[in-house]
């Protein structure tokens, strides 16, 4: 029998290290490395903990019930398009890739979830200088999870970069403001 193994890092909620053997139809699960993965046990004792290598162990096969895989966990599908791909999946997902396609707000939305990842790298890190935040904006054309968007929406990373950039003096001007033991004066930060 073919078995994928996959060491993911800090899934559960005791952030133990868990090793997902993918078997039978899951084998062909198509997983990149560093790729965000969820993995969502309806009954929370599916797994077997090895104490040798202090590790939580989950097999995946063909008889395994109550498990999800999402391979994609930022891209949100409403419930209406899930329910209609029980009856035709490639229409369902043609029709998808189409229409975020056509509109600009697919466009927004990525802008938007990057911009939200550097803020909130800022915020754990403490630092909203210019050069930090910049550099954090640097390493995102870089990242699998975004990489793919970009693609699908036809966006280079320049393109991206330049409009993110765009938003970078703001973000230091909060962390200037709001991010410090006393508030700082008044700072004018232009939303």
């Amino acid at each position: 029998v073919d078995v994928k193994k996959l060491e993911l890092k800090s899934i559960d909620t005791h952030g133990n290290d868990v090793v997902c053997n993918l078997m039978d139809d899951w084998f062909d699960t198509e997983i990149l490395l560093e790729e965000r993965l969820n993995i969502i046990l309806l009954q929370p004792r599916m797994y077997l903990f090895t104490p040798l290598t202090d590790k939580f162990v989950i097999l995946l096969d063909r008889t395994t019930d109550g498990v999800f895989v999402i391979t994609h966990p930022d891209v949100l599908i409403s419930g209406t398009v899930v329910a209609g791909s029980f009856f035709c999946e490639r229409k369902t997902i043609l029709q998808e890739m189409i229409r975020s396609k056509e509109t600009e707000l697919a466009k927004l939305a990525l802008i938007g979830t990057i911009l939200h990842e550097i803020f909130q790298q800022a915020m754990v890190s403490n630092k909203f200088d210019l050069s930090a935040l910049e550099e954090a904006s640097r390493k995102i054309p870089t990242d699998i999870n975004f990489l793919e968007m970009f693609s699908l929406l036809e966006l280079t990373a320049a393109d991206v970069l330049e409009n993110i950039n765009k938003h970078l003096p703001n973000f230091s001007k909060f962390g200037e403001k709001f991010m410090r033991q006393q508030p700082n004066g008044k700072v004018d930060i232009p939303w």
